[in-house]
């Protein structure tokens, strides 16, 4: 096997350029996926339906590979398969509609800097802008 890789279109997994060849020359539909979306396919026919009070009918499709102490689906290597929140509320559904992706952590001053500048304007007059 090579040591190029393409990434999975649904979940973002790495796959082998070679598995992805063949995949291609067999005419399989969507060949950039991972052995993991692809045992998700398969288990298509066995859903959840139900109906949320706001949002309507759902339909959920729950994992059916490993989980951890979360509840969260794992893939066959021990790493979270798909993580993020889901819309739906259900922990282990793999349905991409329904995945909210991590929001990315923001870089902020903590709280004692912005404190300390308040009181500086307060009792100094300087701006709470830095820099000026």
């Amino acid at each position: 096997m090579s040591l190029e890789l393409i990434n999975c279109w649904r979940c973002g997994i790495a796959v082998d350029i070679e598995v992805y060849k063949k995949r291609v020359q067999r005419k399989i539909p969507d060949p950039d996926r991972c052995a993991d979306c692809f045992d998700t396919d398969k288990a298509m026919k066995n859903t959840w339906t139900w109906v949320h009070p706001v949002l309507g009918k759902i339909v959920c499709i729950p994992h059916k590979g490993d989980v951890d102490d979360e509840f969260r689906p794992l893939n066959k290597a021990g790493r979270l398969y798909m993580p993020g929140e889901r819309i739906c509320g259900m922990k282990d559904c793999v349905k991409r509609t329904h995945q909210v992706k991590y929001a990315n952590k923001l870089v902020a001053d903590p709280i004692e800097t912005i404190l300390a500048l308040a009181e500086a304007q307060q009792y100094e007059k300087t701006p709470l802008v830095k820099g000026n």
